[in-house]
């Protein structure tokens, strides 16, 4: 299991040849760390690495298989990579399709609004993964809910909430009555279908 605080520090990863600078080394080592984990780190007052994101096994796995492919150049895997971890273009798309705001709670604390794939994204094909259409904008807790199947959206809208979720988890965790603050687009609820028919935990 990997703890929050990863045990080791710059001394352990001194490279063969020294960095230019400084900054360029621990820039070196934070991305050397982020595509072998599959997670956000950040440099700690003591030059220790903290992981800023919880790790997440497929995540990690899907971003090292971008890496292994052949059939395509550096700049398309970058964008994989990016729009896997929910960053770069994707992002800034379906961020900017949903106003900035979670398209459930209308939340503007992007912070805390994670951009996720509708459909399965090791399921997807490359065009699918780059489609803003197949994402939805959610506040952290509704993300999980939605990614674990707890959650989904009809093609208008509605939130369903699976039969797992006790009437007092669903208060807890924020999962009751609710719906997408927009209509989805036609292709959007095609997605939506998917994650119905494959996903939900009925």
């Amino acid at each position: 299991m990997i703890e929050d605080k990863l045990a080791f520090t710059d001394r352990d990863l001194q490279p063969a040849a020294k960095a230019p600078t400084d900054l360029v080394w621990h820039r070196n080592v934070r991305n050397a760390l982020q595509d072998h984990l599959g997670v956000e780190v950040e440099r700690g007052e003591r030059k220790w690495y903290r992981l800023t994101s919880p790790p997440r096994a497929e995540e990690a796995q899907d971003v090292r298989d971008v890496y292994a492919r052949c059939d395509i150049d550096a700049t398309e895997k970058e964008s994989l990579v990016k729009a896997r971890r929910g960053q770069g273009e994707f992002r800034r798309l379906l961020l900017k399709r949903w106003k900035f705001r979670c398209a459930v709670t209308r939340s503007q604390t992007l912070d805390v609004i994670r951009a996720s794939h509708i459909k399965r994204w090791r399921e997807s094909t490359d065009q699918q993964r780059l489609d803003p259409e197949n994402g939805l904008p959610l506040v952290a807790t509704l993300d999980a809910l939605f990614e674990t199947g707890l959650i989904t959206f009809d093609s208008s809208g509605k939130m369903i909430v699976s039969s797992v979720l006790s009437v007092a988890e669903r208060c807890l965790l924020g999962a009751r009555v609710g719906r997408l603050t927009r209509k989805p687009t036609a292709r959007t609820a095609d997605y939506l279908a998917w994650h119905r028919k494959h996903r939900f935990k009925k």
